[in-house]
This record gives structure tokens, sequence and C-alpha cells, in this order.
């Protein structure tokens, strides 16, 4: 019996089965989840969240007056000491409960003392919202760094951790930018209830599209407690202390400017 033929099929060309959706559909692969949508969203974020920082440069001075004091201490002291310790505190949670849940605790935190900020009757109660402000923010920029050296293909990563540190040092000139305008056209409390709903629009795209990495995700092995002993004695090696103290000066001389930057704004 001699062979059927299709009419489109010639008899002397072989012809390969047609690929399937699924064969020509490559999924994400669980060591690295990280997209470009996340590191887009974590970028953006980061630009939110260090913009708190320097918004107290040219909020400095109305809220002064409003409230009937120096706020120096209650707008830049208290946030930029609890924002230091912070550091220190989060990096042993999100080794030990996982990156995405962590930043998501951190952002919800700071996202609701943010928009408190606007009811504050007086400097103290703003000193107490700042150190809660300060003591958040500081649950992200650590653990979205770690988040990215895990989640993202090697190839991927040094641009990916260049962006978010250019984010960091953009947020010192949008931050103010911000502040400065919100504060001479809507008056300065009106500053944390719109940086409460941004952050609340990034705590959401954080959820939709970071997932930890397959091989970082859940509890660690080691307890809590011994994270934090082993932070605590690589903190006092000698290398350590002097890159610390390095540190210190590079972000005093950043300071430095910006508040130079924040006077010439003012005049503008």
């Amino acid at each position: 019996m001699s062979p059927v033929h299709r009419p489109d099929q010639h008899p002397d060309v072989a012809h390969s089965p047609e690929p399937s959706v699924q064969s020509t559909t490559r999924p994400a692969s669980p060591s690295y989840p990280a997209g470009s949508s996340a590191t887009a969203t974590l970028v953006v974020t980061a630009l939110l969240v260090l913009t708190q920082l320097y918004a107290a440069i040219p909020l400095l001075a109305p809220i002064s007056a409003d409230l009937h004091g120096n706020a120096t201490v209650a707008l830049s002291t208290a946030f930029s000491l609890t924002y230091a310790a912070g550091f220190l505190i989060w990096g042993p949670v999100s080794d030990h409960y996982g990156r995405r849940r962590t930043m998501a605790l951190a952002l919800g935190i700071l996202t609701v003392s943010t928009g408190c900020c606007a009811l504050a009757p007086s400097l103290p109660a703003l000193a107490a919202l700042r150190a809660i402000q300060g003591l958040s923010a500081s649950g992200f920029a650590p653990v979205a760094l770690a988040y990215l050296s895990e989640a993202l293909a090697p190839p991927r990563r040094a641009g990916a951790i260049g962006a978010m540190s250019t984010s960091f040092l953009v947020a010192g000139i949008v931050g103010q930018v911000l502040a400065s305008l919100v504060a001479l056209h809507l008056g300065w409390r009106w500053f944390f209830p719109l940086c409460g709903g941004l952050l609340a629009v990034a705590l959401a795209a954080v959820l939709a599209v970071v997932h930890d990495a397959a091989h970082a995700s859940g509890p660690s092995g080691s307890s809590l407690r011994g994270q934090f002993a082993s932070l605590g004695r690589l903190a006092l090696r000698p290398a350590v202390l002097a890159l610390s103290l390095a540190h210190v000066t590079l972000l005093m001389v950043f300071v430095a400017m910006y508040t130079g930057i924040g006077g010439h704004l003012e005049s503008l």
C-alpha cells in the first residue's frame, strides 16, 4: 500500500512536528527569579525611601516656624540615628526570614509612619515618628542589595546594583526638590501623605514582582541570635572598622554638599 500524503506536504521533504507553545516558552528560573520588572521596582522604591532622608533639609525652616522650635533634632537627627542603627538589624533578620518578607515589613512600617508625620502636633511627636521612619527605611537598602545579588543572574548583577546605587545618590536631589515644591505650594504637611501614597504603591509593586530565590528562601539554619553574634564579631575586625570610618567621612561630605544645594534651592 502506498503512503498517503497530506495536500500541504511534499513527499520528498521531511517535516518535523510543530513546536508546542510550552516548548517555546521559558519559565523564570527558580534560582534567579528577578527580572527587569523587579529591578526597576526596587530602583524606584530606593528613590522614594531615600527621599525621606534628604527631604529634611528644605523642610527644616517651615517646620521650625510652624511648630515653634528648632526642628533639626526631630527631622534630621532622629531619622539618621535610627537609620544607621537599623542597617545592623535588618540584615540578619532578612537572612533568617527572607528578603521579600523583610522588605515588605519594612516598607509597610515606613508607609504608615510617613503618613502619620503629617499629623504630628509637636516636635517631640515628630521626632518619634521620624525615628520610626528611619528605622523602617533602613530595612530596604541592605535587603534590596542582598536580594539583587541572590535573585539576579550573575551577568546582570553589576548593572542592577549600579542602578540601585545611582538611585540612592539621585534621591539627594529629587528629595530636596520635591519637598521644596510641596512645602512652597501646599505646605510641609502635605509632603508626608504624598510620599506615603507613593510608598504604598511601591509596596504593592514589591509584593507583586519580587520573589525570593529558591536557594535563599525560608529561614536559615542558624538562629537569629547567632547571626547577630557573628555580625558583632565581624564589626570589630580592624579592616571593617577602618572601612566604617571611611564611610562616615564620605557621608559627611555628601550631607555637606546636599545642605549647600538646599540653600541654593531655597533662594530660587
